[in-house]
């Protein structure tokens, strides 16, 4: 597929310049300078010294955020930097999708006898990890990775270790991937500390337990997890704050306001709709590309373009519409699964309604998380099909080619997408 998609299976030129840069910039001018913050260009062959980039500093991520961009590129150099990144990236995607499908199967063990023979669980698996594998929220991130992608790993890795009880390990894999991307790791602490509050508030123990894994059940643990887990956004802050009033008072970077929209200029902001947009993968726009004329001078070709492009996205929405359902059956049907899927929901669900102008500007990125919520809301609608109709060997004659036809969709999504420079 990365020679028949238009846009291949690699970075974007645009992407590994910008990411190159803020690791060399750091490497030429120490990586502690502009307190570990570089610098956000995809220019090529460009002045890295920092008297050229004075007052264009990004300042919405520290840019020790790549560190294994900063270690490839700082041991084995530019030209093994171009070649090995997009592999690493890959590597982390295709991890993250084992884990998906090994979380899920794993706790939905006590389905029932449709799946329990080991050839449907090696099938159900597969079919899980390339739901994720090709979804076009995890094609973006081929192309153009965000930290969403360590994010979601660290956290896959921190609570599969809940279930084992190494509550240490857990909590240096949960500032791993809070660190990776500050503003999840706030939410994820967030969603826990008030779950807590609320459920003594409201005396409800037993929803409290039923979402909460058993080695971290205690309050003591839940305000630990918790400040682990907001504690890089706030070193976030202070070291946004140092910079911008100490070191320098110019900097690029969007300010939270922008990003969720109510600074009264913000022509991008689509309101919760804007912010949606994710779940058909790609944006209708890109199917009105060759509708350049009134629609009596415009040509068959370009006309059937057009309408199967939008039939393409409009699918891929019902599609992640019945999958947000079959998240709530499994939530509803199969406990377990609550441990790990609650707060991936919501992580994206907070995210999503907060930052509206911030989703309705970038379908990808932060709608990557998603295609866990994809791939499992879709697996569960699978369980549930096979659970009525009771035989595995006719489920799985059955549903085999529904699932080819949401990979070959979301396939056929990923070919549309453009991703900007």
């Amino acid at each position: 597929m990365g020679h028949q998609l238009p846009n291949g299976f690699g970075w974007a030129d645009y992407h590994a310049y910008r990411i190159f840069n803020a690791v060399e910039y750091l490497r030429v001018n120490g990586y502690f300078s502009s307190l570990g913050f570089s610098i956000w260009s995809s220019c090529r062959d460009c002045d890295l010294q920092a008297s050229a980039w004075e007052g264009k500093i990004y300042l919405s991520v520290p840019a020790l955020t790549l560190w294994p961009y900063i270690l490839l590129n700082h041991f084995f150099g530019k030209e093994l930097f171009f070649s090995v990144g997009p592999l690493i990236d890959k590597a982390v995607i295709f991890l993250t999708g084992a884990l998906v499908a090994e979380l899920f199967l794993r706790q939905t063990q006590d389905s029932g006898q449709v799946f329990h023979p080991t050839p449907a669980k090696w099938w159900m698996g597969c079919v899980l990890a390339t739901l994720f594998f090709t979804s076009a929220w995890s094609y973006q991130m081929y192309r153009a990775m965000w930290n969403d992608i360590w994010f979601l790993f660290f956290l896959l890795i921190a609570i599969s270790l809940f279930l084992t009880l190494r509550i240490k390990t857990v909590l240096f894999f949960v500032f791993l991937a809070s660190f990776m991307h500050p503003i999840s790791g706030l939410i994820f602490g967030f969603v826990y500390a008030v779950f807590l509050l609320l459920s003594k508030v409201f005396d409800e123990p037993a929803a409290f337990k039923s979402f909460i894994p058993q080695s971290i059940m205690t309050p003591k643990s839940i305000l630990i997890l918790s400040g682990v887990a907001a504690t890089p956004a706030l070193i976030l802050i202070v070291l946004r704050n140092v910079y911008t009033s100490v070191v320098n008072y110019q900097a690029s970077g969007s300010s939270l306001l922008s990003r969720i929209g109510v600074t009264g200029d913000d022509i991008h902001n689509g309101g919760i709709l804007g912010a949606l947009q994710f779940l058909g993968g790609a944006r209708i726009t890109v199917c009105l590309a060759s509708l350049k004329a009134p629609l009596g001078e415009i040509d068959l070709i370009s006309k059937i373009t057009a309408f199967n492009c939008t039939l393409s996205i409009l699918g891929m929405a019902l599609l992640s519409i019945f999958s947000l359902f079959g998240i709530l059956w499994v939530l509803k049907t199969k406990e377990s699964t609550r441990y790990f899927l609650f707060p991936i929901l919501m992580i994206l669900l907070c995210s999503a309604s907060l930052l509206q102008q911030s989703f309705s500007v970038h379908l990808l990125g932060h709608s990557y998380i998603f295609a866990v919520l994809f791939a499992c809301g879709l697996g569960g609608l699978v369980l549930k099909g096979a659970e009525r109709i009771g035989s595995p060997s006719i489920s799985l004659l059955v549903l085999s080619p529904a699932m080819v036809a949401v990979v070959l969709l979301s396939l056929r999504v990923s070919s549309l997408i453009g991703i900007p420079g």
